[in-house]
């Protein structure tokens, strides 16, 4: 039995736990809210071992297994076959048909078959929460100090995520979508959600609670696949709930005293988060996401009780991927209810545009009225009271982000108006931005038992009877849907399907805002019958012989009623007289133009003076300036002119209430001109902006270049002599000339053999043919030629031989060389000096005396 004395002077109402407990004593120990999945893959097995790929889709409290056709498929009770379902009465009931084998559309199955929502509620009496839910244990404000413990079953190996998933899909707040991030902008900095993970994984490598018991010991009985599963709902939450208070005791010595898991100190732990090895299992409600409490034979950690905690699967996180789940099922711990029908009947109440219906993989915002009725965010919303032009920020923006419009039929509802803009971190995944328009329900918590739902969002083709395209709920001026009445599609309505006479208008985007016009006829005119309708019209007419009074039409003594009455009376007869007229003959108020009437009681016509022509009046017209008596009648003149301010607004109308124009914009990508000569394909987007394409203009050398001209670019020769590049390395001094860079070719030194030539920059050797006469500068040679290796080679000239010095500086070529037949080119003249037999002392001497003469001969005729 639980025990209440620690509950009291603990801010929670000993009454409410008083409930829980009697409820505890019934034996209804139930788990609490769930996360609707669809279409995740599952691989179940046959009893003969065949392995078959299925899908499941649902929630906690009723999920089936289909094929990818959406035909329901049952495990046969009797022999463990997976088989395809078919409904007969209000249940499902296998058939014979084995999944693998048979074809269910040639046998006449429906796909999606259900069980009939009074089956699937009464399942789910037996599964939803036995607390209240406006008892919460955690914070909405402050720190909020999350638990999570890692757990696996017994046949099942360690967690092969790394640690660093979890950090960043629960903590980070570098960019990436985190729980943490999440609720410090949903929250609007009100919230920090700080996770701490049990057992304490050492670097990457996670550590795990390992159960005592298989996988199969939490999934369903069957006598031949799973004698080891659980029979009933309640035996199931035993095992659940064991297993969680097992975890819990055995990681509760590694959190220390200093830790603070109690925010908001009503003595509970925060909030827990048991993440499981494996996926959601199909047909078990227990392997699937869900938020529950531990009622049954409480427990502590640091001398705080533990009371909810949330249930998820590794593999369904998807490696960090599925951050909206664990968003939705803590939201659920703070106290918020699901926005889904927990009997599958196909309406979407909300669908996209709020977590607890549709938790995205980066989840998107709840609304407005989720924030400010279960999160505490947004304190109060303003109510629209008076008639006019309203504008609203987005949702993200912590002020003027919702309006309240009240239904004076019914104080319990009420329509809530907020803009959505598909942008940032965690609205990016909306189906569009615009103008929500939610009906709200206050007698109701959440949407799990609608219809009647506490949150329903208007949308194309809804009414009680059709769900509509959710979608596409949002106003814009690019939906094409800019105004809502009881004429348009969506109109307002109420939870029993009465019109609301609602009229907004004239709904436009400018910048970051959203901008529309109301008229709050149905409140004004709310059990009226006449009178001003605060939106230049009138709530009904009185007959003839009726005045409007404050909304209701009185009779009063009109001129003709005083008429008759005296007509009856004799001509002296005063008494009869008195009484016609104990109420003055009234004439009713005077059209425009006219002065006060007077009743001719000889007639019973009222007299209405006529104001003289050009006498100022008021048309109740505020888009004529000047209005004037023309004949009794007050006419109009100078009227208000709307034509589009630049070229992406479009002619405007004025507004017979406000005098002021509208600006409808030109459709996006309407040709425009932005002004700017540096641009091209100018065009107007979706918020009336004209905007170009900038011209790409290319560089050229010897010119600069500016933006104009057809083709966006103008290009203006530079000054004679500036420094440019021709691209060629064979030149240098590279110089500008009438727009062209010109520069000077190389020089590179030739030699005998060889043409100096320029090549990538380098001055190079060309080579002549081999065999190319040339000279070696040596005289001593003949017969000077070209090799291949670009050298000038001579041979030795042939003197002869003699026995003594003779003649010694004797000129043998005293004249000019003869020509050679060979092409050799033209030689110095030499000596040849004949060798000396002469040998010892003089030898030295007589040679050293014929190079002396030589020397002289060779100066004395040069070559």
């Amino acid at each position: 039995m639980l025990n209440l004395n620690f509950i009291q002077g603990k801010g929670t109402s000993l009454a409410s736990w008083t409930v829980a407990v009697f409820l505890l004593a019934s034996g209804l120990l139930k788990p609490a809210l769930a996360a609707p999945i669809f279409n995740y893959p599952v691989t179940e097995t046959q009893p003969d071992g065949t392995v078959v790929h299925l899908l499941a889709s649902g929630d906690e409290f009723f999920n089936r297994l289909h094929d990818a056709n959406g035909f329901t498929i049952l495990r046969d009770p009797t022999n463990g076959k997976l088989v395809y379902a078919d409904k007969i009465g209000e249940a499902l009931v296998p058939t014979d048909l084995l999944v693998g084998h048979s074809d269910p559309i040639k046998v006449g199955l429906r796909p999606n078959l259900l069980p009939s929502p009074r089956l699937i509620q009464q399942k789910r009496m037996n599964l939803e929460p036995a607390v209240p839910m406006q008892l919460r244990s955690a914070p909405l404000t402050g720190i909020l100090n999350n638990v999570v413990v890692f757990v696996r079953f017994a046949d099942e190996d360690e967690f092969v995520e790394p640690m660093s998933v979890f950090e960043r899909m629960f903590n980070d707040m570098e960019g990436a979508p985190s729980v943490r991030a999440y609720y410090r902008e949903v929250s609007y900095q009100k919230l920090d959600v700080v996770t701490h993970f049990f057992p304490k994984p050492e670097g990457d490598q996670i550590f795990s609670y390992q159960s005592q018991h298989p996988r199969s010991y939490y999934r369903p009985y069957n006598v031949i696949t799973n004698p080891n599963g659980y029979k009933d709902e309640v035996e199931a939450v035993l095992r659940e709930q064991n297993l969680v208070r097992l975890a819990l005791e055995e990681i509760s010595h590694l959190i220390t005293p200093d830790l603070n898991l109690d925010g908001d100190n009503d003595g509970f732990v925060d909030n827990v988060v048991v993440i499981t090895t494996g996926g959601p299992d199909g047909w078990s409600e227990l392997l699937w996401p869900h938020m529950s409490v531990l009622l049954a034979d409480p427990m502590r950690i640091n001398d705080l009780y533990v009371f909810s905690y949330n249930w998820l699967m590794a593999d369904y996180l998807d490696n960090g991927k599925e951050v909206g789940v664990l968003c939705h099922e803590l939201f659920h711990t703070l106290g918020a209810p699901d926005l889904y029908h927990y009997n599958h009947d196909g309406f979407r109440p909300v669908g996209p545009w709020d977590l607890m219906e549709w938790d995205a993989s980066t989840p998107q915002h709840m609304s407005a009225w989720m924030k400010h009725r279960y999160g505490g965010w947004i304190d109060d919303i303003p109510e629209i009271t008076t008639s006019g032009r309203y504008t609203l920020n987005p949702l993200v923006e912590p002020t003027g982000q919702a309006y309240k419009v009240a239904v004076p039929s019914d104080k319990r509802q009420f329509f809530i108006l907020e803009y959505r803009l598909a942008e940032g971190l965690f609205e990016s995944s909306l189906p569009g931005s615009g103008l929500l328009v939610h009906r709200i329900n206050s007698r109701y918590m959440g949407n799990a038992d609608g219809p009647p739902d506490e949150v329903y969002t208007l949308r194309p083709g809804g009414s009680p009877s059709n769900d509509g395209d959710i979608n596409d709920a949002a106003f814009s001026a690019d939906k094409g849907r800019t105004a809502l009445n009881s004429e348009t599609d969506p109109y307002p309505f109420l939870s029993d399907g009465q019109t609301v006479a609602l009229d907004i208008s004239n709904i436009s985007e400018i910048g970051e805002t959203i901008s529309f016009d109301i008229c709050l006829r149905f409140q004004a005119c709310y059990q009226k019958n006449c009178g001003d309708d605060g939106c230049g019209g009138t709530c009904g007419e009185c007959e003839p012989a009726q005045v409007c009074d404050e909304g209701v039409c009185s009779d009063e003594q009109g001129c003709g009623t005083a008429h008759a009455c005296l007509s009856q009376c004799g001509q002296d007869d005063a008494e009869c007289k008195d009484w016609c007229l104990r109420v003055p003959a009234v004439c009713p108020a005077p059209e425009k133009c006219h002065d006060e009437g007077t009743c001719n009681l000889d007639t019973g016509l009222c007299e209405y003076p006529v104001h003289k022509d050009h006498t100022p009046c008021d048309d109740k017209n505020a888009c004529t300036r000047l209005d004037e008596c023309i004949d009794g009648v007050c006419v109009g003149l100078d009227p208000v002119i709307c034509p589009g301010e630049d070229q992406c607004v479009n002619e405007g109308k004025c507004n017979r209430r406000t005098g002021e124009c509208s600006k409808p914009l030109k459709d996006r990508g309407t040709p425009c001109d932005d002004g700017n000569a540096c641009t091209k394909d100018d065009k107007c987007d979706r918020k009336g902006v004209c905007i170009g394409t900038e011209y790409s203009c290319d560089d050229r050398q010897c010119h600069t270049v500016a933006c104009g001209g057809e083709d966006g670019c103008i290009y203006t020769p530079s000054d004679e002599g500036a420094q440019c590049d021709d691209g060629d390395p064979c030149t240098v001094d590279d110089k500008c000339n009438d727009g062209e860079c010109v520069g000077v070719p190389m020089s590179c030194e030739s030699s005998e053999c060889a043409d100096g030539v320029c090549k990538d920059g380098e001055c190079l050797l060309d080579y002549f043919e081999p065999g190319t006469a040339c000279d070696d500068g040596n005289p001593c040679t003949v017969d000077d030629r070209c090799n291949s290796e670009g050298v000038c080679v001579g041979t030795e000239r042939d003197c002869g031989g003699t026995d003594a010095i003779d003649d010694v500086g004797e000129q043998e070529d005293s004249a000019e060389p003869e020509a050679d037949t060979n092409d050799e080119p033209a030689k110095k003249s030499s000596s040849c000096m004949a060798t000396s037999n002469v040998t010892g002392p003089w030898a030295t001497t007589a040679l050293l005396v014929l190079l002396a003469l030589v020397i002289v001969s060779r100066r004395k005729n040069p070559v």
